[in-house]
């Protein structure tokens, strides 16, 4: 018994759906996903570093303003 064949169907479905052979849109997509997680290290990173996404110094400690 394959492997595939213990899968339920939907995954079989979804499956059937992926490339079989690496052309150039699959590695361009690739290489923009590749690029993309890059940005993202890259940006969290700095925030992190500089300090620039602590909207509230004292977190869920800070009291609560009444609007």
């Amino acid at each position: 018994m394959s492997t595939a064949s213990r899968l339920p169907k939907s995954i079989q479905q979804l499956t059937a759906k992926l490339p079989t052979e690496v052309n150039s849109t699959v590695r361009r997509l690739a290489m923009l996903s590749l690029i993309g997680q890059v940005v993202l290290v890259v940006t969290g990173g700095a925030v992190r570093l500089t300090s620039s996404g602590l909207g509230c110094p004292r977190g869920r400690a800070a009291p609560a303003v009444p609007w």
